[in-house]
């Protein structure tokens, strides 16, 4: 009998020391704790801070379809949409209009004045531009684009230019600077036509006028995009030209749709 209430003894202390320890031990995180002045000291709980959601980025303005140009809203991203191949878009400058004339070209300008900025696919380069009875060069133009800048470089009547490596829009291209060597007076009709579009309209170049023209390949098609100066600029034109080909970018993807608002 005393072996047994030695061990119920020791069994007994050994549940007191355990309460014992579970009341003195501290514990967190269970809510509000008693301070040793009687004090209730609230357990501290984090603040939800929100993220703020990122504004959507505007989609471009589609670039007009039609014959003639329609007024643009100055300093909106207009991207050029069907029957035009190429996605691309331009931020318009003020007074300006535009309109895709078709499946060869794009045509951008002063809404007083004539288009300045172009973009444009075509293969016919005339043999004599100041004669062009005789039609387009023979045999016709490799397909790719050093094989029309060659073409255009070597025309009669032309001032000697260099063509230069650049980019545009972020894509190699190839710049050139053409001009009239000498007056035409003897021409046809007293112009010099440089190439021909598919559906029949002509680059003319006459004296005192220049043209920067970028000829480049884009995804396996040509594209030759020109900016005119007919030697009378003024100077807010020539920077609105600029800030044009500045501008071009190349879209893809969903940004390539038009919608109902602009961006820069």
């Amino acid at each position: 009998m005393q072996t047994y209430l030695r061990v119920a003894i020791a069994a007994a202390a050994v549940v007191a020391a355990s309460v014992a320890w579970l009341n003195f031990t501290p514990r967190d995180n269970v809510g509000d704790v008693v301070a040793p002045s009687g004090t209730v000291v609230p357990t501290p709980s984090s603040t939800p801070t929100s993220t703020p959601n990122p504004s959507p980025t505007p989609r471009p303005l589609p670039v007009p379809t039609g014959d003639s140009g329609l007024p643009l809203q100055a300093g909106a991203r207009y991207v050029v949409t069907d029957p035009f191949p190429f996605p691309m878009s331009i931020v318009a400058p003020p007074g300006w209009s535009g309109h895709i004339g078709g499946p060869n070209a794009v045509w951008l300008g002063p809404l007083d004045g004539d288009d300045v900025v172009s973009f444009q696919r075509f293969d016919k380069v005339f043999t004599d531009p100041c004669h062009p009875e005789p039609g387009g060069m023979v045999p016709s133009i490799g397909p790719a684009a050093s094989d029309l800048v060659n073409a255009i470089v070597t025309r009669p009547g032309l001032a000697p230019t260099t063509p230069t490596s650049t980019t545009l829009g972020g894509r190699p291209a190839t710049e050139l600077r053409l001009m009239l060597g000498a007056p035409q007076s003897d021409c046809t009709n007293g112009t010099y036509q440089l190439w021909e579009l598919p559906l029949g309209a002509t680059n003319q170049l006459q004296t005192g006028m220049s043209e920067r023209a970028w000829v480049m390949d884009v995804d396996g098609q040509r594209l030759v995009v020109l900016a005119i100066d007919a030697g009378d600029a003024s100077q807010v034109q020539q920077d609105a030209i600029q800030q044009v080909i500045d501008s071009i970018r190349f879209e893809a993807g969903p940004e390539a749709s038009p919608a109902a608002s602009a961006s820069p």
